[in-house]
């Protein structure tokens, strides 16, 4: 016997998400962040997410959560921040480096719905610790595995990067960067002096994440 599911939260995020469809009202960041935050708040959306792979949805369930999700992205492109872009002289860096930048950016941002932007500002944070004097760490590996920085870093088992990773670490060593140096903290809350650059996950199931200096 199937195991009956309760639909009551995934309705509650569809009215939402269908109200924002059908609005002419034009939104600005805080409002946004602040619908986001309220879910956030309301509901479990991880859990959800999981939940949603778990069972089988019928074909008018699936267009609805379609058209949500295109409403997601739609606003994740209106609001995502301005960036800044720069090209430094490129690092003298090894094979090994290369695979532990790809790794963590990854890991970090490795969903093929997060954009480029998005890997490439999870890459630069670990470029700017490397060359920062607050972290005990001259290069890429000793930087990942500090202590209470990235936890995915001590595993034994870790997956091939995706070619997209690879690509975008080998961008960063060869001198591309998208943020200032003093942007040393990336995590799904704020901290450091302020912030530089605030993503919004365009699917709304998982967490904003925060830049900081």
């Amino acid at each position: 016997m199937k195991k009956s599911i309760n639909f009551k939260p995934f309705k509650v995020i569809l009215i939402i998400t269908m109200l924002l469809l059908s609005s002419q009202v034009s939104l600005d960041k805080a409002e946004t962040r602040t619908i986001n935050n309220n879910i956030n708040k309301t509901l479990d959306l991880q859990a959800m997410a999981i939940q949603l792979e778990q069972i089988s949805l019928s074909s008018d369930t699936e267009e609805i959560f379609e058209i949500a999700h295109e409403e997601s992205e739609t606003l994740y492109e209106q609001y995502s921040p301005q960036v800044e872009i720069r090209n430094e002289a490129a690092m003298v860096y090894t094979q090994d480096d290369l695979w532990w930048l790809a790794l963590a950016i990854h890991y970090e941002a490795g969903s093929n719905w997060l954009s480029d932007e998005h890997q490439l500002k999870v890459g630069n944070v670990v470029l700017n610790r490397v060359a920062s004097p607050r972290f005990a760490g001259t290069s890429i590996y000793a930087i990942l595995h500090q202590a209470g920085q990235y936890p995915w870093a001590t595993s034994s088992n870790h997956p091939q990067p995706s070619a997209r990773s690879i690509q975008n670490a080998q961008r960063l060593l060869d001198g591309y960067r998208i943020l200032p140096d003093d942007v040393i903290w990336q995590a799904n809350f704020r901290q450091g002096k302020n912030c530089y650059s605030i993503i919004e996950c365009p699917r709304g199931i998982l967490r904003t994440t925060f830049f900081c200096y």
